[in-house]
């Protein structure tokens, strides 16, 4: 359930999920190549189509996405999982997961102000627009506390 409009609501990003589902579909003919010609064995064969399965379904879920999947005001902040919460009971958090050959994503995560355990977390990296400006909107508003 989508809240009432806030004055600040970010998308994901279409293309991302195209190419995750590019990715399941080339690793699911990798497997069917390697299988077809005897040279992958059943536990290498699995390994992948459990691979080709998450980029499917990462990219199913991403592409078919319909609204927003970060929205924050004055009275708070919302994501389709949570629904709304005041900023009194979170706390804002950035993240960064880096490897050495993809770079690094950035994420936000939200956090319950009493006991600091994660509620929720939306990837910077994947939404319209630049991070800096999801990071300024949201230092703009004091009342949510960013740890």
């Amino acid at each position: 359930m989508e809240p009432q409009p806030y004055p600040y609501a970010f998308y994901n990003v279409r293309w991302h999920g195209y190419f995750a589902l590019l990715m399941g579909v080339g690793f699911l003919l990798i497997t069917v190549i390697g299988l077809v010609g005897n040279r992958a064995t059943e536990s290498s064969a699995v390994f992948m189509l459990a691979v080709a399965g998450v980029f499917l379904w990462l990219g199913w879920r991403t592409v078919n996405a319909k609204g927003a999947v970060l929205q924050f005001g004055p009275e708070g902040i919302w994501t389709p999982k949570l629904g709304t919460l005041l900023w009194q009971q979170v706390l804002i958090e950035y993240r960064t997961s880096s490897s050495y050959k993809s770079g690094s994503v950035e994420v936000l995560a939200i956090l319950d102000s009493r006991t600091r355990q994660q509620l929720d977390w939306v990837s910077l990296s994947s939404l319209k627009g630049p991070v800096y400006k999801v990071k300024e909107l949201l230092a703009s508003y004091k009342k949510a506390k960013i740890v």
